[in-house]
């Protein structure tokens, strides 16, 4: 429990915290929340998507392609060089490409799909690890959709108005939804917290 404040959801001030996909949606309001409570944020992310959503000036922007084991030796470098250690790492890359019967799918969509997805966590949780271990305590956060374990696909072509129906909550999910339980991850209230999954959906999971 070192280091546990109870009034204080996220990292400590002062942390250095690295964000994969910090340019998009989700990723710029968990950007901002950790920015607004004193921590030290590195955004990485495509160079497109970096110069559609440049990240806040008081956070370190790095140009990468999770998918590309090179560009992610490079990047990951790059952050070593100015932090000798991070104390949380987030991924909320993800890339969705639509459904469709196995027999009409191309395998260059397969591909990009596996690439944007698992090979990204991959490439990027083998390059954060070593600097997460120097902390001592470092956090690591992967992000996915629910798409893995709603096996139903109860709201598969569902206009948004109807999906918000059938949540429990009786809304659609919002970037600040998932924003809170990061931080919890993040900080030391969650120090005992390891390898779980932590399911955000409203209650569409449960129900």
């Amino acid at each position: 429990m070192t280091g546990f404040d109870p009034l204080r959801l996220g990292p400590r001030a002062g942390a250095r915290v690295a964000v994969v996909g910090g340019s998009g949606g989700m990723g710029r309001v968990l950007v901002r929340a950790l920015l607004d409570t004193g921590v030290r944020v590195a955004v990485l992310d495509l160079p497109a998507s970096l110069a559609e959503n440049p990240p806040p000036t008081d956070a370190m922007a790095l140009a990468m392609d999770g998918s590309d084991a090179a560009s992610v030796e490079a990047a990951f470098s790059t952050l070593a060089g100015d932090w000798p250690q991070l104390d949380g790492f987030v991924n909320l890359a993800g890339l969705f490409k639509g459904l469709q019967p196995i027999a009409d799918l191309p395998v260059a969509v397969f591909d990009e799909v596996i690439a944007g997805n698992l090979r990204c966590h991959f490439l990027c949780a083998r390059a954060a690890l070593p600097l997460l271990h120097r902390s001592g305590n470092g956090s690591l956060v992967s992000v996915a959709s629910t798409m893995a374990v709603d096996v139903e696909k109860i709201f598969e072509g569902v206009p948004e108005e109807v999906y918000a129906k059938r949540v429990p909550m009786k809304r659609m999910a919002q970037s600040q939804d998932m924003a809170g339980p990061i931080l919890f991850l993040l900080g030391a209230a969650s120090g005992f917290v390891n390898g779980e999954m932590l399911i955000v959906d409203g209650g569409v999971y449960t129900q």
